[in-house]
């Protein structure tokens, strides 16, 4: 394992297995939002360099039936992640 996924694995499986009955745990408090943050930086370098060696895109299609307003703010966050990692992204209606 390297790079993003052994820092991960590091951060969320850290700390004893096991704990035998009647010890307490030690729960690691984590920071979600930095993390996704820095996921997001790491897919947005990745894709630059894909686009800089191969002259290739990315892309996310997605599918919308019916009018679900959760499905919608969904998928148009999506896009909007997709933009700022320089990610294509094509909603179909």
């Amino acid at each position: 394992m390297t790079g993003l996924k052994a820092r991960l694995h590091t951060a969320l499986h850290s700390g004893p297995p096991h704990q035998a009955r009647g010890e307490h745990s030690t729960a690691k408090l984590i920071d979600g939002n930095a993390i996704a943050q820095q996921i997001r930086a790491e897919v947005a370098a990745e894709v630059a360099r894909l686009k800089q060696a191969h002259g290739l895109t990315p892309g996310l299609a997605a599918v919308l039936v019916g009018d679900n307003p959760a499905s919608t703010v969904y998928v148009r966050n999506k896009g909007r992640a997709c933009a700022e990692a320089g990610i294509f992204a094509e909603t179909f209606r």
